[in-house]
């Protein structure tokens, strides 16, 4: 009986030193290159898909995108963003505007969101620019993650998705749009059917609780 599947690694290619925007301090980097292999009887055998090389500090093993390697910290005073808070923030404003509605609430659940991120206050002025760019913007949701989501572990993946579901029901509802919004950021995190159907049915579930509460 022949065993296949399929299997993702991880390589790791050039080493080097860079200023660590996670760690806020100089330390070792990896570049790493996933790609996803046949196997037989759990031996690689041959690529199926190369996903983009991604950096990896050896310190707190957060990965960046390749361009995180140009920062320099004082250059010009500005805090740098890397391409993750970016796209966490895009990502969270499409969830905001699919139900075609957007209040100040929800505005302010995407900058708390983005604090509770960048461990830094967020100002409400880059949440409105977002908004705007993605109510113009043509970019799916895959597209927005598809850079990111291979590089990140099972635990990031989670925690971006519960984000952007958390903006989706500030409001009280978690409407049928946010849900399939929901589910198509999770297919474009690499996270199991089933995971993200249980994210949704606590989320479903946290809405109902809440109505519950408010006196009739």
């Amino acid at each position: 009986m022949f065993v296949f599947g399929t299997k993702s690694l991880k390589k790791k290619l050039n080493p080097g030193e860079f200023d660590c925007p996670q760690c806020q301090q100089k330390t070792q980097f990896w570049e790493r290159r996933p790609r996803t292999w046949g196997h037989l009887y759990w031996i690689p055998i041959f690529p199926i898909k190369t996903y983009p090389s991604y950096v990896e500090c050896r310190s707190c093993e957060t990965g960046f995108v390749p361009s995180v390697l140009d920062f320099k910290p004082g250059d010009s005073g500005e805090r740098f963003m890397a391409k993750f808070e970016r796209t966490c923030l895009n990502v969270a404003a499409k969830m905001a505007l699919s139900d075609g509605h957007i209040d100040d609430v929800e505005r302010s659940e995407i900058a708390q969101m983005m604090s509770d991120i960048t461990s830094t206050e967020f100002s409400d002025g880059l949440v409105n620019n977002a908004l705007h760019d993605m109510q113009k913007s043509e970019l799916t949701v895959q597209e927005l993650l598809a850079d990111i989501a291979p590089s990140l572990n099972d635990g990031a993946r989670e925690m971006v998705l519960m984000a952007v579901v958390g903006v989706a029901i500030t409001d009280g509802e978690f409407a049928e749009p946010e849900i399939e919004q929901t589910r198509t950021c999770g297919e474009a995190l690499l996270m199991s059917k089933a995971h993200v159907s249980g994210i949704i049915e606590e989320a479903q579930a946290h809405v109902h609780r809440k109505k519950s509460e408010i006196p009739a």
